[in-house]
């Protein structure tokens, strides 16, 4: 096809080729993922098998769309809402998904040759960093790995500590240069500066670092941001990608263009007819969630969060890839591995939240989002504005820029149910596992109690709790084993045998409960109804576990029950219209699909379990209960393929 690899790609090809398990840490948009299709080829035409692994379900989804088309029949997806043809050769999967299934002994994950880690800086994640950190840890002995990252800057210690747990050579290959250079540029009000210093009025003694909640500076007007744009279009530097950290903000800023049109005619069909396709799959033109943005898609502008409609958030993808969107006003998650180049992007603010205080962002956050600007093969240059304001110091911004980014680190807390699982393996020597962690790696040199510490308080908790004994793990414990992240709850739940009491609609309220994350101060006791009567089963339950963390100095809790979003449920279980739970939940729409679909991914964990026929009918009657329609993942992705072959064969 007279591509030309450049040098690191063919570095990486050639190890690939003598048998090595190789890193590769390259700049957004370098061509990585050319590294991890040569893989799939050579691992398909062997007949051998491979795995791919994302840190977020919507990247997931996205590869599956993708790898469909280059590898039909041969590409499967297995992640908490999704299955499509979980035996294939070429399986893409959640991290969670491939951490789990290495806990467990009977792992079908032991016949695939390969695994290819996209993301794999996400070790560093502060929540989720330590699922991969547990994958690496545990990945069968002779399965060869491919990581991928653009932010690993301590790529060769991170390197080092897999060759030693693992007993093999890894091999890394850097790339530092970026294929479109990035320019870069500061704005204060509606001025333009190539040097930051030139903004006025620079306080140089203010630290950003030491700047409380209420005296933050006030993030850019909306005539400030019009003014930006109207430059850009009239320089010819858009498409461009504008990244703040509020949801709402994403949506009032695109709103405030609504005089623009940035579309042809041509373009202009294009987006109708695409439209057309996404409603004729997903209902009717009163959908809210379709309705607020179609205006503005229909003028090039467009908006993107976690909060909005799945189908809503891959329209905007897929216009945005195709050239039909001309401005995105996004949050951060938009730049984490979905392919979305642009010419220019904008920041909104160059600080950051730190507990009580505002910082500046980290420069590898900095550089995942400012890296999508610039189109390799299309633009000669890529154009970062940022917004900025006196109080950051100049030095601050000039070490955002040129400095040395920020080492990956480990966040190594193997969960309850971690533990449960390589109880059976390990034993009492459960403890050594701490000892290939990368904490311990970087930390060997220090004192290295702490983390271990923290490993034998869990062990000696879930001892107290009767999940483990002299035997090993009890009946409880296999089934706490299975609730990941929910595991003490719902053992709690299952040992005091509630369930044969309750009914399905029971179990959709308790395992959303489960997963609510409640707004900061929400009231969490429910006023009356079936939630009430379920709040006072399981208060006792909660408080019991939080007493013994407490009593074991085990600060991250397990969590609560919290019954907020039952009436949303209910409504949903009477097949009324999904647009009035949401409205009865009081959050965003993108947010409910989530939890109604984390709730199912815990029933399903449930039928893993060792539970009677009863409970087992009871557990699939709540999944259907719930699984329909808008909050179906699995027929969501099914019919996706099909409107990607009606979008090509239009354009």
């Amino acid at each position: 096809m007279g591509i030309v690899l450049d040098k690191f790609q063919k570095d990486a090809i050639r190890l690939i080729g003598e048998g090595k398990s190789v890193i590769v840490s390259a700049p957004t948009g370098a061509g990585k993922t050319l590294i991890a299709e040569h893989v799939m080829q050579r691992v398909l035409y062997s007949g051998k098998r491979v795995i791919y692994t994302s840190p977020v379900k919507a990247l997931s989804n996205q590869k599956f769309r993708d790898f469909s088309v280059q590898f039909p029949d041969k590409t499967g997806i297995v992640t908490g809402d999704v299955s499509i043809n979980p035996y294939a050769p070429l399986l893409i999967m959640t991290t969670e998904i491939l951490r789990n299934r290495l806990f467990s002994e009977n792992s079908s994950s032991v016949d695939y040759s390969w695994v290819i880690f996209d993301e794999i800086h996400y070790i560093d994640d502060p929540d989720r960093g330590t699922v991969w950190e547990e994958s690496l840890m545990f990945l069968p002995e002779g399965m060869k790995f491919l990581g991928l990252s653009a932010t690993l800057p301590n790529v060769d210690e991170f390197a080092s500590w897999i060759s030693r747990i693992r007993g093999e050579d890894i091999s890394v290959v850097k790339e530092d240069k970026r294929p479109v250079p990035l320019n870069f540029y500061f704005v204060s009000g509606r001025k333009v500066y190539k040097d930051p210093a030139f903004i006025k009025n620079r306080s140089h003694g203010y630290s950003i670092g030491e700047q409380r909640y209420g005296k933050r500076k006030k993030l850019p007007h909306d005539n400030d941001v019009i003014s930006l744009i109207t430059g850009l279009r009239s320089r010819d530097r858009l498409p461009a990608i504008y990244f703040t950290m509020n949801r709402k903000r994403t949506v009032s800023l695109a709103e405030s263009l609504a005089s623009f049109d940035f579309l042809g005619k041509i373009d202009k069909k294009k987006v109708t007819d695409t439209i057309d396709i996404a409603l004729q799959r997903h209902g009717s033109v009163d959908n809210p969630g379709f309705n607020d943005i179609i205006p503005l898609l229909k003028r090039g502008i467009a908006y993107h969060h976690a909060g909005m409609l799945p189908t809503v958030k891959e329209l905007v993808e897929k216009l945005f890839t195709a050239g039909l969107i001309r401005i995105v006003f996004a949050t951060a998650t938009f730049s984490l591995g979905i392919n979305m180049p642009a010419k220019s992007v904008i920041l909104d603010e160059l600080k950051k939240r730190s507990g009580r205080t505002f910082r500046i962002m980290p420069r590898r956050d900095f550089f995942q989002m400012g890296g999508r600007a610039g189109r390799r093969g299309i633009d000669k240059t890529g154009y970062v504005y940022s917004f900025t304001d006196p109080s950051i110091q100049l030095h601050s911004i000039k070490s955002l820029i040129n400095g040395i980014p920020e080492p990956v680190s480990s966040r190594f807390a193997i969960s309850y149910a971690g533990i449960l699982n390589l109880y059976e393996r390990y034993g009492e020597d459960i403890y050594s596992i701490y000892y290939r962690s990368f904490k311990y790696f970087l930390e060997k040199r220090k004192e290295d109690g702490v983390k271990l510490s923290g490993l034998r308080k869990k062990v000696k908790l879930l001892k107290e709790l009767k999940h483990l004994d002299a035997g090993g793990v009890t009946k409880s414990g296999k089934f706490a084993r299975e609730i990941h992240g929910y595991e003490l709850p719902l053992g709690e739940v299952f040992k005091s045998n509630l369930i044969k009491n309750l009914y399905p609609k029971d179990l959709v309220y308790i395992t959303l409960a489960l997963v609510y994350e409640p707004k900061r101060g929400e009231k969490a006791i429910p006023e009356h109804g079936r939630s009430k009567y379920l709040y006072k089963l399981t208060k006792p339950l909660i408080s019991r576990i939080h007493r013994y963390e407490k009593a074991n100095d085990i600060n991250i809790t397990s969590p609560a029950f919290n019954f907020n979003l039952s009436p949303a449920a209910e409504l949903w279980m009477k097949e009324e219209p999904f647009f009035w739970c949401v409205y009865n939940a009081g959050i965003d729409e993108g947010d409910l699909i989530r939890y109604f679909r984390m709730s199912i991914q815990i029933l399903r964990e449930l039928l893993n379990t060792d539970i009677s026929m009863q409970s087992r009918s009871k557990v699939e009657k709540a999944t259907s209960l719930l699984n329909r329609d808008i909050i179906d993942a699995e027929r969501e992705l099914r019919g996706e393929n099909v409107r990607d072959q009606q979008f090509e064969e239009k354009f």
